[in-house]
């Protein structure tokens, strides 16, 4: 009994330990500089866990899709809202549809930072665990005008990334500022897209 009781107490902390451990973990790839999630005020939060209870608790009744994080950044919170779907197809013609399951309705699935005022981000200072793709947005008027911007996003497989502008192709607009190449846009948390499809269940 006591041998048993041994392995219980063992068992139970290496539990403790392993989920400690992961939290603390979620995102080991931050920026010193930018531990939102590592030692800042989303360390409580998780990804398809936590929902606006959670999020309310953490930054006030006002706040649920958007608010300041701080003096210096804005902070935008995306839930899953509906039940969305998905198809595959096989070479025979069938189609195999699954659906999101119900459970994570109403829970996190994005995080969006974005600073108030100029911060530059060198890509150079990224570790090797990013990866870059090119982003292009273009801002369409009634007018008929519109800008394209191109930016560099940063990301690793935790699903981090930092985003940053590099240039503006063409702007019809010219009504605002542009910004300065190398100027960090956004720091951005989402699901991969493997933890994504995990949450998909076969639809009967």
């Amino acid at each position: 009994m006591k041998l048993t009781r041994g392995f219980v107490a063992i068992a139970f902390i290496l539990t403790v330990w392993g989920i400690t451990v992961a939290q603390q973990n979620a995102y080991p790839n931050e920026l010193k500089a930018y531990e939102f999630f590592g030692s800042g005020r989303l360390s409580g939060l998780r990804l398809i866990t936590s929902g606006k209870t959670e999020v309310k608790a953490i930054f006030g009744n006002n706040c649920e899709k958007s608010c300041d994080y701080d003096p210096n950044w804005k902070i935008h919170f995306e839930y899953f809202e509906d039940i969305w779907t998905t198809e595959s197809h096989n070479v025979s013609g069938g189609k195999t549809v699954y659906s999101l399951d119900p459970k994570y309705l109403g829970k996190l699935r994005l995080v969006r930072l974005t600073p108030k005022g100029e911060i530059f981000l060198d890509a150079g200072d990224l570790p090797p665990a990013f990866t870059r793709t090119i982003l292009t947005s273009t801002s369409d008027r009634a007018s008929g005008k519109s800008r394209m911007t191109v930016s560099d996003a940063f990301s690793d497989e935790f699903g981090l990334t930092y985003e940053i502008y590099n240039r503006t192709n063409y702007d019809e607009i010219k009504d605002t500022p542009k910004r300065a190449r190398g100027e960090l846009v956004a720091v951005k948390y989402e699901l991969t897209p493997a933890a994504q499809k995990a949450l998909f269940i076969l639809r009967k």
